[in-house]
């Protein structure tokens, strides 16, 4: 069995209208979510063993202040352009490459490509990922390459709005 956790950045600011899209920071809000997604994460005692991110800012920002809260190493993280706005067929092709040493992972990137994969990974999910979100899926595989349509098991489904009014 493998376990992935897919996140999808937190908002980010369109403040600038000069930035280029994949410099976009996070605005105030994402910067509230992203931690409090942490900490809804801590709490699931996940031993995750690779985080792989989209190398855009908002992204980083997410999974950066996320691994704080968890206490994972922010120098293991892998910063890769092949996850800024990946489709699905790119994810499952990523995932597919990924060294089976590793059991569960994490995916930090952009819509519409996550929600596409999450719908393809599990058979009856109709939700769109909101900022923050984070989807844990048991892969029903013994190997990354085995990543096929409808092999998940949807774990958990957390994002920010779920929790916003108890903090």
């Amino acid at each position: 069995m493998k376990q992935l956790l897919v996140i999808r950045h937190a908002k980010s600011s369109w403040d600038n209208p000069d930035l280029v899209d994949h410099e976009r920071p996070l605005n105030k809000r994402g910067l509230e979510d992203a931690p409090l997604m942490g900490s809804i994460l801590k709490k699931k005692n996940l031993k995750i063993d690779k985080i792989f991110s989209s190398d855009a800012l908002r992204a980083k920002q997410t999974i950066e202040m996320i691994a704080e809260e968890i206490n994972f190493d922010q120098k293991s993280i892998e910063f890769t352009s092949e996850l800024y706005h990946a489709s699905r067929k790119e994810l499952v092709q990523f995932l597919k490459n990924i060294n089976d040493h590793f059991s569960t992972i994490t995916i930090v990137g952009h819509n519409p490509g996550l929600t596409d994969l999450v719908h393809f990974l599990l058979e009856d999910f109709g939700e769109d990922l909101p900022t923050c979100a984070i989807v844990l899926i048991e892969l029903k595989i013994n190997s990354w390459t085995e990543v096929h349509a409808n092999c998940g098991e949807l774990k958990s489904f957390e994002f920010p709005k779920k929790y916003r009014t108890l903090y």
